[in-house]
């Protein structure tokens, strides 16, 4: 039985938190949703301690702690699929561009046109936000030369 679409959106919801009580009280809910599901398909306890939700809700609770440091490349490889995983889990329909925490959707061609499109007619509004404007736009802008 897969983990209930709940579960995954609290994963994300709780990456908004400020209180690590509240977290860790949280938590226990998660961990017995990946339990079951580990204990479902005869995996151990690898497989749960870096399940992508454990990783996200442990991600959170070293943030609050003021011990967030990544080892290397490879950590932050494995945080960014924990987070497109519970995108994808989340969303019944729309598909989420890769190593971007869901932020953005994968583009089809005939969108990814438009996109590229729009970015040669028209400059970015506001440079300081340039994270909220989708990958390709700021691809077809750095090929034309601007980047913040």
């Amino acid at each position: 039985m897969a983990i209930d679409k709940k579960v995954w959106q609290q994963a994300l919801d709780v990456q908004n938190a400020c209180n690590l009580s509240g977290v860790v009280y949280g938590m226990k809910q998660m961990m017995d949703a990946v339990c079951e599901e580990a204990q479902e398909l005869g995996q151990g306890t690898d497989y749960r301690n870096t399940h992508p939700l454990v990783m996200l809700w442990l991600d959170k609770l070293c943030h609050l702690a003021g011990i967030q440091a990544w080892q290397g490349a490879s950590a932050q490889e494995r945080i960014d699929a924990a987070f497109d995983e519970a995108y994808r889990q989340t969303r019944e329909t729309e598909q989420v561009m890769p190593g971007t925490h869901g932020l953005f959707k994968q583009l089809s061609a005939d969108e990814e046109t438009t996109y590229r499109a729009y970015a040669r007619e028209n400059d970015p509004p506001d440079l300081g936000s340039w994270d909220i404007y989708h990958p390709v736009c700021r691809d077809e802008w750095r090929t034309r030369g601007i980047h913040p």
